[in-house]
């Protein structure tokens, strides 16, 4: 079953804000990427409030992510707080499910591959000599000219 933070309209008072609390699981939320991970729980805390035709919801999401850096593999893991802003249309509804919008703003928070750059560059570079020496005799040696004897093999089958 889907996740849902659902506020019924019905039971809202106009300009009378209400408070609330929830926690998902990230997977839950279809939020993991290859190189981000969120751990535990996402921990969505606020207020929402009814204001004419419009749904006022704000608060925050916390959590903890671990990156993955897209050079030398290191994970680092992160406490996140996000600000929650949303203001949504009530026109011709009986409750509203703020849970994609959710969803929506972390994955658009998504800043795409990691690496650890910076300061940590040179640490970079040492985790991945150290990556090689550790997984170099699982790789077998490859010669440059296995590509140019597979184009040669493919020209040869076309003729």
């Amino acid at each position: 079953m889907r996740p849902a933070l659902c506020f019924v309209l019905s039971e809202l008072q106009e300009g009378l804000p209400v408070s609330f609390s929830r926690e998902y699981a990230a997977k839950d939320l279809d939020l993991d990427f290859v190189d981000l991970k969120y751990l535990g729980k996402l921990t969505v805390t606020g207020t929402a409030e009814k204001q004419s035709d419009i749904l006022h919801v704000y608060g925050k999401m916390t959590g903890r992510t671990e990156k993955t850096c897209a050079r030398c593999a290191k994970e680092t893991a992160e406490p996140i707080e996000k600000r929650l802003d949303l203001y949504l249309p009530v026109q011709d509804q009986n409750e509203i499910d703020i849970i994609n919008e959710l969803r929506e703003n972390l994955v658009l928070d998504y800043e795409g591959p990691y690496t650890c750059g910076g300061a940590d560059q040179e640490e970079c570079q040492r985790t991945i000599s150290r990556n090689l020496a550790q997984h170099s005799h699982e790789i077998p040696p490859k010669s440059p000219f296995d590509v140019l004897k597979k184009l040669r093999n493919i020209k040869k089958e076309n003729h």
